[in-house]
């Protein structure tokens, strides 16, 4: 039996792919669905809101809300959509308020890396974890930071680590500066360094196969991409002395084996030894469906409300 007055329906859009997932309070991914981002929002956000009403109308559930997950800034004033790089459509516009108000139901738009990481506190592996970051390495770096149990925004939008500096005369990032972390080891950025180097155009995955055979070239690239991982992951162990690194994204995820221990050796290079003394590395739980829990657990803390644990 589904207690449908327990429920939350949470969306995650992704460059590619929507997901949608009716949660309930346990944790359970009750129903989901999964269409193409493109395909959608080119008809329109009215397809979009479309899709909503559909998927909640095949299933009759009752919903304490919705809980959608972006890849992008949104402004934590506004609520406007402030930078959406794979789906440009959306930027300019306040989603959370036009989806409230044509689906008359709680709705919560929060970045995805954000609601990933409270995936993680409220149903994967940091339940008992006050102080954590999770960190998203995929085509891109994200973070979202968790401080004594609560998200943390700062003033709005907090948690883009992937912009930070860590090599001045580096190469050019998607965002404009010079050597941001997410510029120098990204999925993205692995495939440009390659392609310099050989002028061929592998994905990341293909660049990691490439170095577990023993290529040159692409064990060379792997070493610098986890040298550099090491130095922005430090970086960020230093400032904020977390229990936990939670990895997460694609990348994390699929080669979280051969990263790993790896990783750790840059970290003591990097780290001061007392945090790494208390410090845990782990992968997501969740793995790619960090996002999904996420954002049933953000309208979970606002329906029973506990804005403190947000």
């Amino acid at each position: 039996m589904i207690d449908s007055e327990n429920l939350a329906l949470s969306i995650d859009i992704g460059g590619t792919k929507i997901k949608f997932g009716f949660i309930d309070l346990t944790g359970k991914l009750i129903k989901d669905r999964i269409l193409e981002s493109k395909v959608l929002f080119n008809e329109g956000l009215q397809s979009f809101i479309n899709s909503i009403e559909e998927f909640i109308n095949d299933y009759k559930f009752r919903i304490l809300g919705i809980g959608i997950g972006i890849p992008g800034i949104i402004d934590k004033d506004t609520k406007i959509i402030q930078s959406v790089p794979n789906l440009r459509t959306l930027e300019g516009v306040k989603l959370q308020d036009i989806i409230q108000d044509s689906v008359d139901v709680l709705t919560i738009v929060d970045n995805d890396v954000n609601l990933a990481a409270l995936g993680e506190k409220w149903f994967g592996g940091a339940k008992e974890v006050k102080d954590f970051v999770f960190i998203a390495i995929g085509t891109g770096i994200g973070g979202g930071i968790i401080i004594d149990g609560k998200l943390y925004y700062g003033s709005g939008g907090a948690g883009e680590i992937g912009h930070i500096v860590v090599e001045r005369n580096g190469p050019i990032c998607s965002c404009g500066n010079r050597g941001c972390f997410e510029a120098l080891a990204s999925g993205r950025a692995l495939e440009r360094m390659y392609n310099e180097l050989t002028n061929k155009f592998l994905t990341a995955r293909e660049i990691f196969t490439l170095a577990k055979r023993g290529d040159s070239i692409a064990s060379q690239l792997i070493d610098s991409f986890i040298e550099w991982l090491g130095i922005g992951i430090g970086s960020i162990i230093n400032v904020l002395a977390p229990e936990a690194i939670i990895i997460g994204g694609g990348i994390g995820i699929s080669q979280y084996d051969l990263i790993y221990p790896r990783i750790l050796d840059e970290l003591k290079k990097t780290v001061r030894s007392p945090l790494m003394e208390k410090l845990e590395v782990k992968k997501s739980v969740l793995g790619s469906d960090a996002g999904i829990f996420g954002g049933a657990a953000i309208i979970f803390a606002y329906a029973n409300n506990k804005k403190d644990k947000i």
